[in-house]
């Protein structure tokens, strides 16, 4: 068996500037308006 290696790019900055959004503040907003009550510390990745 031949085990291959998966690899993947987290692309959320990208799509969110080319929103105009530049802080997860904003995009909080935005997921609250459509129903998604996540907190803060849920949403934001811990850097």
């Amino acid at each position: 068996m031949v085990r291959r290696e998966v690899q993947y790019k987290w692309w959320l900055s990208e799509l969110m500037a080319a929103r105009g959004l530049h802080n997860t503040t904003d995009l909080i907003r935005l997921l609250a308006e459509r129903g998604n009550q996540k907190s803060e510390r849920v949403t934001v990745p811990a850097s």
